[in-house]
């Protein structure tokens, strides 16, 4: 492995769930346990790639706590001899897959990071969503990780829940459990999963109100992305990686990848995976690098969720020559209050965040008509 590269991140899927969550559009099967055909094809498809050096590892899913202690092992071992074990791994755990002896077993084998899939304390807003675990089993799951030794914890949850409208004790209770870092969500409604079967409409208000909510109620976080908050020094890295346009492998079916400007999925038929994991890495490899528009595009769909903003002069060297009209749609949103310029960094105003996506689609449209 040559110390001279940069690190990068490596995410590692784990497309097996107990049961598929109502919203979830995330590659996975339904199964009860991880089949140890799977494990191998994944160490198949690491013992051909790169030997990068490694800034994160995150394991994720799916439900990656349904894998056995003896294949998480074989997997942190794996990447630890070939590769490094980095200062951040990651593991996403669901409440209803894990106990003390477990999580123990986690810390002991070098996870030092967990991902708790909380996403609602109420039941009745668990059920609509799908969830199998119970508000009860959600907190008890935090408290036994910390019991088990860990001090680095996340939390996911889902606002924006039509008839089940997120409540003021509620983040009060997440408040007080303390966790480091807390990733929200706000519902959509997605292709190909159960709720876009059913005749479910969103709420654009209550969605905001609830997102000023969890801001008021979090504020003594670093609010440091659109969706995430932390105490000082807990930022998920891994997750800054993709905001910030730095290097990534994906390993796993349908894992994403970002290295050397180029792109690429692997297989999401885990069957065609599993028959030959390691051609996506090279297909990906081989594949075209990102033209310059495309470039420009990504640095401000992913900068602009940094709440630090996105530098002035990366603005200017990759994103103005290549998108015609976006320094005039700039300078209008700029003169209107739904960006702001400070420390030579361009962000999206406070108040606005909730609307980011629309301000940043704005940016990037034609330019619009001249003031008269």
């Amino acid at each position: 492995m040559s110390q001279d590269r940069k690190p990068i991140g490596m995410y590692i899927h784990i497309p097996y769930c107990k049961a598929k969550c109502s919203y979830c559009s995330f590659f996975s099967k339904e199964a009860t346990n991880v089949p140890d055909s799977y494990i191998n094809s994944l160490i198949d498809e690491l013992a051909m790639v790169d030997r990068y050096p490694l800034e994160t590892l995150y394991i994720g899913g799916g439900t990656p706590s349904l894998l056995s202690i003896k294949q998480l092992e074989s997997i942190i071992n794996f990447v630890a001899d070939n590769f490094s074990l980095p200062q951040e791994i990651t593991l996403e755990v669901n409440p209803e897959s894990v106990d003390l002896n477990k999580l123990k077993a986690y810390k002991s084998i070098g996870i030092n990071r967990l991902s708790i899939g909380l996403q609602s304390i109420d039941k009745e807003r668990l059920r609509f969503l799908g969830r199998i675990h119970s508000s009860e089993r959600a907190v008890e799951s935090y408290d036994l990780a910390r019991k088990a030794g860990f001090d680095n914890i996340s939390l996911d949850l889902i606002y924006g829940v039509p008839d089940y409208p997120l409540e003021h004790k509620e983040l009060n209770t997440i408040r007080d459990m303390d966790p480091e870092h807390i990733s929200t969500y706000c519902l959509s409604i997605e292709p190909n999963t159960s709720f876009s079967l059913k005749d479910i409409i969103l709420d654009e208000d209550q969605a905001f109100e609830e997102y000023d909510m969890i801001r008021r109620a979090f504020e003594y976080l670093e609010h440091y992305e659109l969706s995430a908050f932390s105490k000082k020094g807990r930022n998920s890295r891994h997750n800054s990686l993709y905001w910030l346009r730095e290097e990534y492998l994906g390993v796993g079916a349908g894992a994403s990848s970002f290295v050397s400007e180029r792109r690429w999925k692997n297989y999401e038929n885990i069957g065609e995976y599993c028959a030959n994991p390691r051609e996506s890495y090279k297909v990906g490899m081989a594949s075209e690098m990102l033209t310059n528009y495309e470039r420009a595009i990504e640095y401000l769909m992913l900068g602009l969720r940094m709440t630090s903003g996105l530098p002035i002069e990366t603005i200017e060297t990759f994103c103005f020559p290549f998108l015609d009209g976006s320094k005039e749609n700039m300078d209008f949103l700029l003169s209107d209050g739904f960006l702001v310029r400070s420390d030579n960094k361009i962000k999206i105003s406070q108040k606005h965040l909730f609307i980011s996506d629309s301000i940043i689609i704005e940016i990037i449209k034609k330019p619009p008509p001249k003031r008269g």
